[in-house]
């Protein structure tokens, strides 16, 4: 049943909470939540609403209280950024230590610096180093001195494939830095293009073409400079850090760096990373690509798998009523959604349909699983789908129970 007028009202006013949580305490999509908001006039009213917390409130909850940045960023639905930026603003010290395995994520698996480290916490570089010290993390990680060894160089940059900026990472240095010390012991380095010119040429796993195919029926796509210039190119919200990370350990070593970048517009903070350009992309830009515009072809077929089909329904699956999974595919036109139903019929004879709907006197379509087939669908695509994601599965079979 939708919510009337009068809950959104109470829930989105009162209790705070954001159009994503009502739509999900209904068991609607978020484009029913958006057809309700148009209906009741409340778009504008919702999409302007800037929940910050004033001075006091922060010193009162900050100082007095000792709760959290994230804890305060969650109580007025924002993000720690702007949490930290108030505290800035406010001229309010910040006293806090974040999470040891947070600034061990942000150092190691994300390749953030002390002087990154220190931006995003709107802090100096001497107050991350201490952080550093008193959780004895080493900020160089495979010596204890400030410069590697020639042989600890040797094994970063050409066997473990790690960039000059990648090592400058691991040792708090520039980039020009640990190009001075590859001068000073002999060793030549390469640009990237050679460096990874080994790689281009390596073709790509099943694994990770079955992947590329269901990331750009999703959210993926493929940055095209000429014929031989394509890259992989991936961007998710700082919720989905985690499946953004997923899809990196993915392609291994073809990937740089993730990326943090904010969206002012949404108030939001999103990753990124991109692959290195590679040969193998080509064919994927001519399958998926026509004039820059996605297409669906015939021969998608041969490499829509289980697990190219999980990754799809990750990117832009859902659940409605917690019953019927659909597949946001708007992009795709009438004819090519029901290709791509056609596919999912042969390939896993589970049966879906081609829904549509109007936007601004527009028509958009999505794919659509009634209750049977979607538990046929859960249950396929179950041992692929990432815990955080398991939610938009049926709810029987997010787990390792049989459906």
């Amino acid at each position: 049943m939708n919510p009337t007028k009068e809950q959104i009202e109470k829930l989105y006013s009162e209790e705070k909470l954001t159009l994503d949580q009502i739509a999900n305490k209904f068991n609607i999509s978020k484009t029913t939540m958006s057809r309700l908001l148009k209906k009741y006039n409340m778009a504008k009213i919702c999409g302007k609403r800037v929940n910050q917390p004033t001075k006091e409130e922060l010193i009162d909850l900050y100082q007095n209280k000792k709760i959290t940045m994230q804890e305060i960023g969650e109580k007025f639905k924002i993000n720690r950024i702007t949490i930290s930026r108030l505290l800035k603003k406010y001229k309010i010290e910040i006293s806090f230590i974040p999470k040891k395995e947070e600034l061990e994520d942000l150092y190691f698996k994300m390749n953030k610096n002390i002087s990154d480290i220190s931006k995003i916490y709107f802090v100096d570089r001497n107050t991350v180093s201490k952080w550093f010290n008193k959780y004895n993390i080493p900020t160089d990680l495979y010596t204890k001195s400030k410069k590697p060894s020639k042989e600890d160089l040797q094994k970063l940059y050409f066997i473990d494939n790690l960039t000059t900026k990648q090592i400058g990472h691991l040792y708090n240095s520039s980039r020009q830095t640990v190009d001075r010390w590859f001068k000073e012991y002999n060793l030549a380095t390469n640009s990237n293009q050679k460096k990874f010119s080994h790689l281009r040429a390596v073709p790509l796993t099943k694994n990770q073409k079955e992947f590329i195919v269901g990331s750009m029926l999703g959210d993926g796509h493929i940055d095209h400079k000429s014929k031989k210039s394509n890259r992989l190119v991936f961007c998710h919200s700082e919720k989905q850090l985690d499946y953004l990370l997923w899809k990196k350990n993915i392609m291994k070593e073809y990937v740089n760096t993730v990326t943090r970048y904010e969206q002012k517009e949404r108030n939001s903070i999103c990753w990124k990373w991109s692959s290195i350009y590679l040969n193998d992309l080509k064919q994927f830009h001519t399958m998926f690509y026509d004039n820059n515009k996605k297409i669906i072809k015939d021969e998608i077929i041969n490499y829509l798998t289980p697990f190219a089909m999980a990754v799809w329904f990750m990117d832009d699956g859902w659940i409605n009523h917690g019953i019927n999974m659909r597949i946001s595919s708007e992009s795709f036109t009438k004819e090519e959604n029901e290709k791509l139903v056609n596919m999912i019929k042969i390939n896993f004879d589970i049966n879906a349909k081609v829904l549509e709907y109007t936007k601004n006197n527009k028509k958009y379509y999505y794919i659509s699983f009634n209750k049977r087939n979607s538990i046929l669908l859960s249950k396929l695509i179950n041992e692929y789908v990432i815990d955080s994601m398991k939610y938009k599965l049926v709810k029987d079979c997010s787990s390792t129970t049989t459906c």
